[in-house]
């Protein structure tokens, strides 16, 4: 009982690869070389069920440490990748690639569970010293995947990216933010009053608005402004001035 291996879950990571589903799955599954997607890699057996059996070199991240890992390999082409461990550290090393299609692109999903043996004190290990350095690992493969099979895709001949299809939603909003702008006109200072001088003196517009053309405001303010700009006479009565307008300024008092 003291064996017992208590398994812990880590953090799922999910991204979305700029790739065909079948192009991502043909290079994660690329075992046998220097693989940048899974760590430098070398394949040690093939079972008559289609599994493999691979062994793994990466490093923790932590003093540059190498850890070496003999993992058996199952594909669900081009859908899922499990990884079972059976020899390494961890007593318990369980890891799933899910790929699904996603309009072209590939919407990648990595789930993990570790364990060690000790039943509760394994746990404890588990949980509080050795789920921090694989889930640190596991942030920092994926983003070196994803570069990785973009890169790929990019120059492939078979499989090449849809890129109007496959957009992240960001660049999808991006795209119509942008058509937005290119349909509505835009207008500079001097450019908006030229057009709405030519708009109020169209003769459709006046025809049907009730606003008035700009000559016609003109002519309505002038007189309202000569009767406010009135100053005292010598008789103690108020005139109109002169300068203002002549015209008022000449009727008698």
């Amino acid at each position: 009982m003291s064996w017992w291996i208590i398994p812990v879950k880590l953090e799922t990571i999910e991204t979305r690869f700029r790739a065909d589903r079948r192009l991502a799955f043909q290079v994660l599954t690329a075992f046998g070389g220097k693989n940048q997607q899974t760590g430098p890699s070398r394949l040690l057996q093939e079972a008559e069920d289609g599994r493999r059996l691979v062994e793994f070199t990466s490093e923790t991240g932590k003093h540059g440490k190498a850890v070496v890992t003999h993992e058996w390999v199952t594909v669900d082409e081009p859908g899922e990748i499990r990884f079972s461990g059976v020899k390494g550290p961890l007593q318990h090393l369980e890891d799933r690639f899910t790929l699904e299609d996603d309009n072209g692109c590939t919407q990648f999903r990595y789930e993990s569970s570790i364990g060690v043996r000790g039943w509760w004190f394994g746990w404890l290990i588990a949980r509080f010293y050795a789920k921090e350095i694989v889930e640190r690992m596991m942030r920092t493969h994926v983003p070196e995947m994803k570069e990785a099979i973009e890169n790929r895709a990019s120059r492939s001949s078979l499989f090449p990216p849809d890129r109007l299809r496959c957009a992240t939603r960001s660049d999808r909003r991006r795209r119509s933010g942008h058509q937005q702008r290119i349909a509505q006109p835009t207008f500079t200072r001097g450019s908006r009053a030229t057009f709405t001088a030519r708009l109020a003196g169209s003769s459709v517009v006046a025809g049907t608005s009730s606003l008035p053309k700009p000559t016609a405001i003109s002519a309505s303010i002038r007189p309202l402004r000569a009767l406010s700009m009135k100053r005292p006479t010598a008789s103690g009565r108020s005139r109109v001035s002169s300068t203002v307008n002549p015209a008022l300024s000449m009727a008698p008092a």
